[in-house]
């Protein structure tokens, strides 16, 4: 992430099965500078005489073939050589070809793409900022010392480990608020095509939209009566490549303490939990992923 080979956002491209990364240990440098590239910030480090450090020598994004063609990479930014990106079925037989598409994707080899390092592929966001001294930080006698940085402000840190140990968004309104005006960009309508994943630091949670979201007007707009939600927690955390592969949203086998029917009114997001019909749930990370 920090040297520009893959940035995790909040919403999973469908066509990634996984990411392979070789790393070399190498002898340790003297020191290492903070530095910040692609919106990932690095800790400085002093004084290191012992161990080893760690370079990344080159990053593989494995897609799964048929999705990769249909997306055209996949939402990675990369373009599958020689596969041309194939339309996507509309109509009354819309949901059986993308039912034939899902087997055949499951069906298919895997495509590897190689990703290239770049310091600026990823354009800075505006950061959010807290007070120093409640941040974590590794304490060595040089930083106890140093009690001129203690009430600055440092920048906030943006991407976790879910319980998965992969990388997801730290939760925060920004990242579940609509994002304009049109009503397809509403996180409401949003969930149609996406369902959102919550972690606390102990349970996974899934927030998604229960509906036929095929059913549409004589405008093609989403119908109204199909507005219905489902949230609960899941029986365990899964890997991406486990949860691509038992579906999105996940089976009801998956799932406990299962809310269904509920309204968007029923859902009420805060700074730090999400409220479900007066239950509060404390949330720290996030995932979008979307419906297979």
């Amino acid at each position: 992430m920090h040297r520009g080979y893959y940035l995790p956002s909040a919403a999973t491209p469908p066509s990634l099965v996984e990411l392979r990364a070789v790393v070399r240990a190498v002898a340790p440098l003297e020191t290492y500078a903070s530095t910040s590239r692609n919106g990932v910030r690095s800790r400085s480090w002093g004084a290191v005489r012992v161990g080893c450090s760690f370079a990344v020598e080159s990053c593989v994004a494995v897609l799964s073939a048929a999705k990769a063609k249909e997306r055209g990479g996949g939402g990675l930014g990369v373009a599958i050589p020689g596969e041309p990106s194939a339309p996507r079925a509309k109509g009354p037989g819309a949901k059986k070809a993308a039912a034939a598409a899902a087997a055949a994707a499951d069906d298919a080899p895997a495509t590897f793409v190689t990703l290239t390092p770049d310091p600026d592929r990823f354009a800075a966001t505006t950061p959010t900022f807290f007070p120093n001294n409640v941040e974590s930080v590794v304490n060595t006698r040089a930083s106890a010392a140093n009690s001129e940085r203690r009430g600055k402000l440092v920048r906030e840190v943006t991407v976790q480990y879910n319980l998965c140990n992969e990388p997801w968004l730290k939760y925060g309104a920004a990242a579940v608020a609509d994002r304009g005006f049109k009503k397809s960009e509403w996180t409401a309508a949003r969930l149609r095509r996406e369902t959102l994943f919550l972690e606390s630091h102990a349970h996974r949670y899934e927030l998604s939209f229960e509906g036929d979201p095929e059913a549409v007007d004589d405008e093609g707009k989403g119908l109204a009566s199909e507005d219905a939600y489902r949230f609960a927690r899941c029986v365990a955390p899964k890997s991406l490549t486990e949860t691509t592969r038992l579906g999105v949203p996940l089976p009801p086998s998956e799932l406990a303490d299962v809310k269904t029917g509920l309204k968007w009114s029923d859902v009420t997001f805060g700074a730090g939990s999400v409220v479900v019909k007066g239950q509060e749930v404390k949330v720290v990370r996030l995932q979008f992923m979307a419906r297979t």
